[in-house]
């Protein structure tokens, strides 16, 4: 995810009053989706971080992800954060899953800052569209450029046994 909103880099320009816009960076775009700490411990702060962040760009706090691990390539654990709940996940695939999954389950937005991202997984991977979407060139011409095309998320890794 942290490739991707690198590649894909968000073209948003969100309003934050009179003659001011946001352009969110490629981290702000990821950290809309996931979010890092180093231990436990740190969750509830992190979380406070995220509304005062949300607060100060005039953004609602949409469901996220939090993994824990002393480095950001060795997730220890993954929660998934729906207002100040926390739901721990068996794995990074199962948090994104039910994440993504949370957002059409209460007819929210994808937050503005990773929208693009949340598009490209919802076009790319679950391979299908509400008239609500709204139209990025960008996540179009990649999705058309490499034909976009993962295997569904398999939540029980014994499905090949049974």
């Amino acid at each position: 995810m942290l490739l991707l909103s690198f590649m894909l880099p968000s073209t948003a320009r969100i309003s934050q009053g009179r003659r001011k816009q946001w352009k969110p960076s490629c981290l702000e775009s990821f950290e809309g989706i996931i979010t890092h700490v180093k231990i436990y411990g740190d969750i509830e702060k992190r979380q406070e971080e995220k509304k005062l962040f949300a607060k100060s760009k005039r953004i609602t706090l949409q469901p996220y992800i939090i993994v824990v691990g002393e480095e950001d390539c060795r997730v220890e654990s993954s929660y998934l954060v729906i207002d100040d709940n926390e739901y721990e996940m068996p794995s990074l695939q199962a948090a994104i899953d039910y994440c993504f999954k949370s957002f059409h389950v209460f007819s929210a937005k994808y937050p503005p800052q990773s929208e693009h991202l949340w598009l490209l997984l919802q076009n790319g991977v679950y391979k299908f569209r509400t008239r609500w979407d709204p139209l990025i060139l960008s996540v179009e011409e990649m999705l058309n450029d490499i034909q976009f095309s993962l295997p569904p998320f398999n939540l029980n890794k014994d499905s090949d046994q049974a």
